[in-house]
């Protein structure tokens, strides 16, 4: 079992969404696989008794990503990953266990001083396209099969532009 010294989400997170100088934007990434290693931090204490019930399941069942949507975490411009609310159970239990890998719904902090301004536009321009082609399908009650390639399109030129500033 790993000894870890847990940092505070409130803390960390308060540079981020004072953001008085406007430096920082975020970037729901939605489900991605993580390395608990580098999460850094819990957004509250954790409960004894339900870490037990944890522990208790994954000794019977084995680790399981079941409901990565609740494990929601932040990934800041400096790699690290803070628990944003949710999670903070299976967070700490898959870091202290050694746990490789895990599924959870991660936003990215994206430090856009470090960026041109041709790079931050692109950055914004492709969430903004994505963010609208997800409303566009959320709103549609019908099985669109366009909707969803549009979605699934929007989604795709988004990551890649992240992935070519080595953001993700």
């Amino acid at each position: 079992m790993e000894e870890v010294k847990w940092k505070s989400a409130q803390r960390i997170q308060k540079k981020y969404i004072e953001n008085k100088e406007q430096k920082y934007y975020q970037v729901e990434l939605g489900i991605q696989t993580v390395r608990p290693k580098k999460i850094i931090a819990l957004s509250r204490s954790i409960d004894e008794d339900k870490l037990n019930r944890l522990r208790e399941k994954v000794e019977k069942d084995g680790w399981k990503d079941i409901s990565p949507e609740t494990i929601l975490l932040w990934k800041l411009p400096n790699g690290a990953l803070i628990v944003n609310g949710e999670g903070n159970h299976r967070a700490y239990y898959s870091r202290i266990e050694g746990i490789k890998e895990i599924k959870a719904t991660v936003s990215l902090i994206i430090d856009m001083s470090k960026l041109t301004k041709e790079q931050q536009d692109g950055i914004i321009s492709s969430d903004n396209n994505y963010m609208i082609a997800l409303q566009n399908y959320i709103d549609n009650d019908d099985d669109e099969k366009e909707l969803i390639r549009l979605h699934n399109e929007a989604w795709k030129v988004r990551n890649d532009y992240l992935k070519a500033l080595s953001l993700v």
